[in-house]
């Protein structure tokens, strides 16, 4: 296996344990006050060893002394073991021979060979045992005199690894030095939690008496730790999803079983590199874990080693009954052999008729050691025994059925139960099961002539969509298509094309129409209702995404009539949906809103969740996010978050990437023009990566646009360019206008923001112009709202004008009386520009009041900090001060969602966005800004007065004009005496007035 691993297998995020860790360096730094003691629990293989060395490592770092020791399986009857081992690893550390030399003399009852360093004499030397109470109490006290002789020139950790092998002893004094309480240093106990000798049960009863430890139980890791814990292996590749449920399955979150089967992967697959490429039907079980379960059954009987090998070929769980009929033993009998597997750790009681392996590897374990001759035989018997017993409840066991048929090589029946079993967790939402069995039922087709592949197939499919494997998904639905041609059977021919479709509509807009326009011809042969509008809506929202509308809408329309005729509840309440984005797209909002709203309860009360999480996650569109700030919104921001949280949380449910990720970027575009900047970008990042692993080139631009759209409303252009020119690039690749125009909107305000209007320029010119009597629609407005950015930036105010009016007018036709927000301020600021103050600032005020009542608080301090600006231009002070003030207040509650290492950078560049003279809040301009005092004393600073000579004349206490002239300098927002004077100046107060 070393050749397979030119490294060794190591998990650099502590996947699924940095809460456990941040608890115990958060003990180790409070060890600095008084001595603790912590305790790792687990059971083997768990991570208790990880994670106390990444705590050791950490400590080091920050400069503390870390000392191991080891209890080992042959030290139990040893005293001292690890305590004797720890003294002589210190022994030889030439800082701590000064404080160990005088208690050697002690100490070498625990550890002989310290009598080398003591004045004792090593002959007669003996260990501690049992006896010698006065002898042990001075040992003991010794050892805690030394740890604390050490804690107190330098920090301390001490970590004892294995205590289910350790012996009274060794608690004895590890017991004394916890009640010490040694400043400055910690005591971590690593533990077996299945495996608590009566010595080390006594010991921790004892602790949980005197409350002197804390514990951290570590638990298995859960899939997406698993994902995470697989990537880091695979170098920051993604895991199969086949592959991710195998490994989880089989090591049931355990990480060293993770590592072990991975490794038995790679050794399959000639080295990590090759798991990509292995087709996953049975793991060859680790060496370690066979060495393991030899050990554990070498002691049981002859007749439970045969209930064990019939167990372990029921399945991972068995039944108590179905145990019993294939064993023919009596009740009681049984019942004495499952309790000998208990005891041995290797079977565990679930329920008073069920028990399970402790794990899936030692149930594989065992059962690999049977031949194959026997597996057969026995998996025959134990599918026609289950068929018997459970003949009135079969759908509840399809999967074992499944199983047990296929592993006898009874293929008709493997293929019918396999079938069942992978359409059934394709119903249950779980992609990768559903991939095991219909695998197996794709085999045993093989076996059975005449068998209809084409379904099984489609199936398989739709498994590898959900898991967002594009490639294998590709080519089963092309499999699909051929073998049902092939086999007559065109509706499923029909199926795998209009989901090919689907499938390309992520990648290419060219593939997908051609699909579509194809499921259409084959629905409209088949002559059914339904299909054909099924097809109909596809090809609908596939004109959408191109751009034709009112075609999109006809489409879907006509879709939603057929399927109310035809009485089909799921089609009409899918059309809804579809009907929802395609309004959206055109900038019909309200309509759009409302097909979304009536979805929802329809699409909830069907049990349809994927579409039920695009319904969902699409409803926040409406609010007037970053996406569609161009149009009034039709639902309030505050609403929409909502929605967005229980998208996020059906998604996660149905295990779909795709849907997730969706999911997750349309939030990250409500939350934070609400100001919910961390979560945002958290989600618009955790998106991105998503929809790369599953190769979606439409969620992947999308994701990236949110991200870009949050960094520039954080002033940070300089990150958000990168993404946006990626998005810019995968859009073009897609051959979308949508997120062509999106991109490129985003990326020329990002262009702006660097002060690199040339390059905003040349990015215009390379993308599709938009005529001005094309506005409705949502990547339409994108191109004119970017247009506009680049028009003020350049000084074109007429054609910026010019462009916000035909936005204007087209919102007017959908929401009467209604102000788009960022339309709103486009046009205030075009005017303003153009010297038409009042215009310009009653546009502004506007936009300010359709921001403050959506609750869109990023574009509510832009207008602010633009009312301030343009009043302060005008000599409208008062007014000025008002709005920067309300901008500075609102952006000091926006900084408190900001990342920390953006914050300060954010604070100073909205400040620029201000007068120079109001940039902090209060007022700085005016003469009643300050105190009548604070005036006086700055018109007499302004006459060249130093303090002491301003106190002389006032008959004030020096202290006392120090602190007038630091609050008046605080207040104006200065930062010496020379501008506070300037200042005083400029406002007549040198004269004396």
């Amino acid at each position: 296996m070393s050749s397979v691993f030119s490294r060794p297998i190591v998990c650099p995020e502590m996947v699924g344990r940095a809460e456990a860790l941040e608890s115990l360096q958060a003990l180790l730094e409070s060890s600095t006050a008084r001595g603790r003691l912590a305790l790792v629990s687990g059971e083997a293989g768990i991570g208790k060893s990880r994670l106390a060395g990444e705590l050791a490592r950490l400590a080091a770092a920050t400069g503390t002394r870390v000392l191991q020791a080891r209890f080992f399986e042959q030290d139990e009857g040893i005293p001292y073991s690890a305590v004797a081992r720890l003294l002589r690893e210190v022994a030889v550390l030439e800082e701590a021979l000064p404080a160990l030399r005088p208690l050697a003399g002690d100490l070498v009852h625990i550890e002989p060979s310290l009598a080398r360093i003591s004045n004792a004499r090593a002959a007669g030397v003996q260990p501690l045992e049992t006896g010698a109470a006065a002898e042990k109490r001075r040992a003991l006290e010794a050892l805690s005199s030394f740890i604390a002789a050490l804690a107190a020139s330098r920090p301390l950790l001490i970590v004892f690894e294995d205590a289910h092998w350790g012996d009274t002893s060794s608690f004895d004094a590890i017991l004394q030095v916890a009640r010490q309480a040694v400043p400055g240093c910690l005591l971590l106990l690593t533990y077996r939690s299945d495996e608590v000798t009566p010595a080390l049960g006594a010991f921790l009863a004892q602790l949980d008496r005197e409350r002197l430890a804390a514990e951290v139980a570590l638990g298995p890791l859960t899939v997406t730790q698993v994902d995470r814990m697989l990537r880091a292996i695979l170098g920051g590749r993604t895991s199969r999803g086949d592959l991710l449920h195998t490994v989880h399955q089989l090591s049931e979150g355990n990480p060293f079983f993770v590592e072990e089967v991975l490794r038995s992967l790679a050794d399959q697959a000639g080295g990590l590199e090759g798991i990509d490429r292995l087709r996953i039907a049975e793991v060859d079980v680790p060496r370690s874990v066979e060495e393991a379960v030899k050990r554990r059954t070498a002691g049981l009987s002859e007749r439970a080693r045969g209930v064990l090998s019939l167990a372990a070929v029921a399945g991972l769980r068995f039944d108590f009954g179905l145990l019993q009929h294939l064993s023919g033993l009596a009740e009681s009998e049984l019942l004495g052999l499952i309790k000998e597997l208990v005891a041995a750790q290797i079977v565990v009681e679930e329920a008073d008729d069920r028990f399970a392996f402790r794990h899936a590897l030692t149930r594989e374990a065992v059962r690999g050691g049977l031949l194959l001759r026997e597996r057969r035989a026995l998996s025959r018997r134990i599918a026609q025994a289950m068929e018997h017993l459970y003949a009135d409840d079969l759908d509840s066991r399809v999967e074992d059925l499944a199983w047990h048929y296929f592993e006898a090589s009874e293929w008709e029946r493997a293929l019918e139960y396999s079938a069942r079993a992978g359409v059934r967790a394709l119903a249950l939402y779980a992609p990768a099961a559903a991939l095991q069995h219909l695998r197996r039922a794709l085999e045993a087709a093989e076996h059975v002539p005449g068998a209809f592949k084409a379904p099984l197939h489609l199936h398989t499919a739709t498994a590898f969509d959900i898991l967002g494997d594009f490639e294998e998904s590709r080519s089963a639905y092309e499999r699909a298509a051929a073998a049902a041609a092939e086999e007559g059977d065109a509706r499923t021919r029909w199926r795998a094309v209009l989901d090919l479709g689907l499938l390309w509509a992520s990648r290419d807009y060219a593939r997908a129409g051609e699909c579509y326009r194809e499921a259409v011809t084959l629905a409209r042969a088949l002559d059914d209702p339904s299909a054909e509008a099924t097809s109909l809506n596809r090809l609908g929202n596939w004109y959408s995404n191109t751009g034709n509308f009112a075609e999109a809408r006809r489409l879907s329309e006509e879709a939603l009539a057929m399927f109310r005729a035809a009485g089909d509840e799921a089609g009409e309440a899918q059309t809804l949906d579809l009907l929802g984005m395609a309004c959206y797209q055109a900038g019909e909002f309200p309509d759009g809103l409302g097909y979304y709203l009536e979805a929802v309860p329809r699409l909830e009360a069907l049990g349809d969740l994927r579409t039920l999480t695009s319904a969902l996650a699409s409803i926040p569109i409406a609010s007037g996010t970053y996406q569609t700030d161009m149009s009034p919104a039709a639902l309030p921001l505050r609403e929409a978050r909502a929605y967005c949280e229980r998208a996020i949380e059906v998604a996660r449910r149905t295990r779909s990437r795709s849907a997730e990720s969706y999911a997750l970027w349309q939030t990250a575009f409500c939350l934070a023009p609400q100001g919910e900047y961390e979560l945002a970008l958290a989600h618009a990042r955790e998106s991105v990566d998503l929809s790369r692993e599953i190769g979606h080139s439409q969620w992947e631009a999308a994701a990236l646009c949110s991200l870009g759209a949050i960094y520039l409303d954080l002033l940070h252009a300089d990150e958000a360019r990168p993404a946006l020119e990626v998005a810019l690039g995968l859009g073009r690749e897609m051959n979308s206008d949508a997120w062509i125009a999106q991109a490129a909107c985003l990326l020329c305000q990002a262009f702006i923001d660097l002060k690199r209007p040339d390059l905003a320029r040349d990015l215009y010119a390379s993308v599709p112009p938009v005529p001005l009597d094309r506005v409705r629609g949502m990547s339409q407005r994108w191109y004119h709202a970017g247009a506009i950015e680049l028009d003020l930036a350049t000084g074109e105010h007429e054609r910026a004008l010019e462009r916000a009016l035909r936005l204007e007018e087209d919102s007017a036709s959908v929401f009467p009386g209604r102000t788009a927000v960022r339309v709103a301020r486009h046009k205030g600021l075009a005017l303003l520009g153009l010297g038409r103050v009042e215009e310009g600032l009653a546009s502004l005020r506007s936009g300010l009041a359709a921001a403050e009542a959506n609750g869109h608080l990023s574009a509510l301090w832009r207008l602010h900090a633009d009312l301030s600006r343009a009043l302060h231009a005008q000599g409208q002070r008062d007014p000025a001060r008002e709005h920067a003030n309300a901008a500075l207040a609102l952006v000091e509650r926006l900084a408190a969602s900001v990342p920390e290492a953006m914050r300060e950078a954010y604070i100073e560049r909205a400040g620029e966005h201000l007068p120079a003279t109001l940039r902090r809040r209060g007022g700085r301009e005016h003469v009643d800004a300050l105190t009548a005092r604070e005036a006086e004393i700055a018109s007499l600073i302004a006459r060249g007065l130093t303090n002491r000579e301003i106190a002389d004349q006032l008959v004030l206490s020096a202290r006392t004009v120090e602190t007038h002239v630091a609050n008046a300098m605080a207040k104006m927002g200065f930062s010496n005496r020379s501008q506070l004077a300037a200042w005083a100046v400029g406002r007549g107060l040198a004269a004396g007035q």
